[in-house]
């Protein structure tokens, strides 16, 4: 990296600071009912240092624009202008201008009309020093600090690392975590050789007698001593190896504590760093409340409660979006007008409250105001008139609040450029559901409407369950499980070809998980229901067993392959093998209206079905595996191979009937793949499907004159059309 570009990336990270400082002081002496004297000179320091800052980095605009601010700032601090919300508004333009200008959003910003709004605030401004370097001011009116002792207030170092950095360490210590598995594994398989020796020496001491009476019985006889020499260093050697056994298992055990304390230590560590407390947003959303309020001619007070609470860094970010949009629904739909709370007897102003609650690994989100509240009636009453449900369908409130959350929803009868409650909440859930969240509405009219929000706090690790649907394993996020029951088929009964069974004396919806997975082939023995909840329902699903439950790391997919349904990620076994996290709310939608099968013995004479086989080619054990499933869920059987020269042995030994595979591979890409089975005499007729992230028209021409029959890229990868193209070719 070169020296300015890291010079200006410092800028970057240290004016975003300092535009943070400022929009909170500014709030925080907007809402002031004193004057606040501390606030403005920490004001006028920050516009300050930042001018400074600019002009290091030769940006001009954002200098000027910080200069103009700071002679403001100067003016309120000395008493000759008076702070008010007409003029917040410039000042808080002015910090716009700046953010648009470090984003390099230019076209966006009227420059020359925010600097002249500024100005005109204090006329006859003086322009910027042109020198590189300006003394920080020392008005006279600050009282000198006392001087504190070094040992009083140690200070922190700190060093800003790239989140990039975090993340690639952070893998490496999943990694640990995976070999810290393997090592445990070893540790079970020692102790088991342990005791198959243990075994070994019982069965020697009930035979030890025999051995004595032989030896008396044979006496100098030279023909037996060999055996009997073998059978005495055979006895020393059991003794010496069961010592050494029992040794070295000891020492493992303590080596494997010891890792163990350690790798949990080192990803704790890890994780603590990617953590930042909720406040650093809150700022943010303070001065949205405080436009938004100010544009509709609202009197809105913000509070929030709990935002010391640590998230990953992760989930903050993406949780920013759903905020906002809950929020300006709550100003824009929930709070009346001032005329309107006063003849209703509430304050004028109004409350939007934002709590977070930490349980355990996971923290609430309360969006809350005091508003209208949403009439579930009404809302009722619009759904049936748009066809989401039928004047027949009884719904409790809660699922009918839950209507705000379809696609395409909405109660409102205006077309607003901030908010529509209805609009756009569906994509809030989905949003929420990535992060492996859930999203709950309370509502009462005339008092006001929550939002709460579910999330975990970290997505590094996730608890969960390792069910069996017949011959696979399955995740299942802990925090999704409300109980585990045994499965008695003579409980379920139907509702409107729906299965369901009693729970706690409520009726549950229930169906097989395969069925839900659409891996209806699979041979299931349905022994336990697990009862999983999101969306505030809750739906069983029969599994065969619960292998166990532990802490996973979570793998993430492909970003072509991040919205498959029914699949939130994939996670590594200690043994190697991959095994799918579900994602619980598509799970529940995929459940609906399944009936549960009906599990009857096979007639022998049956007619045996001939499944198709097909060979999937990929260096990338999370996609194969995916591939995989998708093939086997639509009744294909599937082979696997990691590179072109071990598809070559498969194809050579076994008969396939369809090859699809990536191009960039180790030892024999795609292309030669492709090429070389088609210069086979044997397999040159074979359908080859070449599915890849490489989308450029050279890369297709490269591919079909190889000899591909189909060309799909990563990019829009669709399963649908990826089945319909091998049934197209079959």
């Amino acid at each position: 990296m070169s020296g300015d570009k890291q010079l200006y990336e410092l800028f970057q990270a240290e004016a975003t600071e300092y535009l943070e400082q400022m929009n909170q002081l500014l709030l925080q002496l907007e809402t002031a009912t004193d004057s606040q004297p501390d606030a403005l000179r920490e004001l006028f320091r920050v516009a300050h240092s930042l001018k400074g800052a600019a002009r290091t980095v030769n940006q001009r605009d954002i200098e000027q624009v910080a200069h103009a601010l700071e002679n403001i700032f100067a003016e309120v601090r000395e008493g000759r202008l008076n702070l008010n919300p007409t003029m917040a508004d410039v000042l808080y333009d002015g910090l716009d201008s700046i953010q648009l200008l470090m984003a390099g959003e230019v076209e966006q910003l009227d420059l020359a009309g925010v600097i002249a709004n500024l100005h005109a605030i204090v006329p006859n401004q003086s322009p910027p020093s042109t020198s590189t370097f300006e003394p920080a001011p020392q008005p006279s009116a600050i009282p000198e600090a006392p001087i504190r002792t070094t040992n009083e207030y140690p200070p922190e170092e700190i060093i800003r690392v790239p989140v990039a950095k975090l993340d690639a360490l952070l893998l490496e210590v999943s990694n640990l975590l995976v070999s810290r598995m393997n090592i445990e594994q070893r540790v079970s398989d020692l102790k088991y050789l342990r005791e198959q020796h243990h075994l070994w020496q019982k069965q020697w001491r009930r035979v030890h007698t025999d051995y004595i009476r032989l030896l008396r019985a044979v006496g100098t006889d030279s023909n037996w001593q060999p055996m009997l020499d073998f059978l005495q260093e055979t006895q020393r050697y059991m003794r010496l190896t069961s010592r050494q056994l029992s040794t070295n298992e000891q020492a493992l055990n303590e080596d494997t504590l010891v890792l163990g304390l350690s790798v949990d230590a080192l990803q704790s560590g890890v994780r603590q760093i990617r953590l930042l407390p909720f406040e650093t947003m809150v700022g943010n959303l303070q001065r949205m409340v405080r436009d938004i309020a100010r544009e509709l001619g609202k009197d809105v007070l913000f509070q929030t409660v709990g935002t010391r609470i640590a998230l990953d860094k992760y989930v903050l970010e993406r949780i920013r979006d759903p905020l906002l949009h809950l929020l300006r629904n709550a100003i824009d739909h929930g709070i009346e007008a001032p005329d309107v709370r006063e003849a209703k007897g509430k304050p004028r102003q109004g409350l939007v409250l934002l709590t977070l609650m930490q349980k355990g690994n996971k923290v609430h989100i309360l969006v809350s105001d005091d508003g209208r509240g949403i009439d579930d009636n009404y809302v009722r009453q619009v759904a049936i008139e748009r066809g989401f449900i039928t004047a027949q369908d009884a719904l409790t409130q809660s699922e009918t609040l839950e209507l705000l959350l379809q696609p395409g929803m909405t109660t409102t009868e205006r077309v607003s450029t901030i908010s529509g409650r209805g609009v756009g909440l569906d994509v809030v859930r989905q949003k929420i559901e990535q992060l492996q969240g859930q999203l709950r509405i309370e509502s009462t009219v005339g008092q006001g409407t929550t939002f709460e929000l579910g999330l975990p706090i970290s997505l590094s690790t996730l608890r969960c369950m390792l069910v069996e649907v017949g011959q696979e394993l399955y995740a299942i996020p802990t925090n999704a499980v409300v109980r585990v029951l045994d499965y008695e088929p003579d409980t379920t009964f139907t509702v409107k070809g729906k299965s369901m069974f009693v729970v706690d004396g409520r009726p549950v919806p229930l169906v097989d998980l395969a069925d839900a997975l659409e891996r209806g082939e699979q041979t299931c023995q349905g022994t336990l229901v697990m009862i999983l909840s999101a969306l505030e329902r809750q739906h069983g699903f029969i599994v065969d067993g619960i292998i166990s439950e532990q802490e996973v790391i979570v793998r993430n997919l492909n970003p072509e392959l991040a919205r498959i349904r029914n699949v939130s990620g994939a996670t590594l076994l200690a043994n190697g093998q991959v095994v799918i996290i579900l994602n619980v709310s598509d799970l529940i939608k995929s459940a609906q209206g399944k009936p549960v099968r009906r599990r009857e013995v096979v007639p022998p004479t049956a007619p045996l079905v001939v499944r198709r086989r097909i060979l999937v080619v990929d260096d990338s054990i999370t996609t194969r595996t995916l591939q995989k499933n998708i093939l086997e869920a639509a009744g294909y059987e599937v082979l696997t191979a990691t590179h072109g020269a071990e598809a070559l042995d498969l194809l050579t030994s076994q008969a396939v009937d369809l090859v699809i595979s990536d191009i960039e591979m180790p030892w024999i890409n795609g292309f030669e793949l492709t090429a070389r089975i088609r210069k086979h005499p044997e397999i040159k007729n074979l359908p080859i499907i070449l599915v890849t992230s490489l989308d450029a028209p050279e890369h297709r021409e490269q591919g079909f004159k190889a000899g591909a029959d189909a060309y799909i890229a990563k990019g829009v990868f669709d399963q649908n059309e990826l089945l319909h193209t091998i049934q197209t070719l079959l």
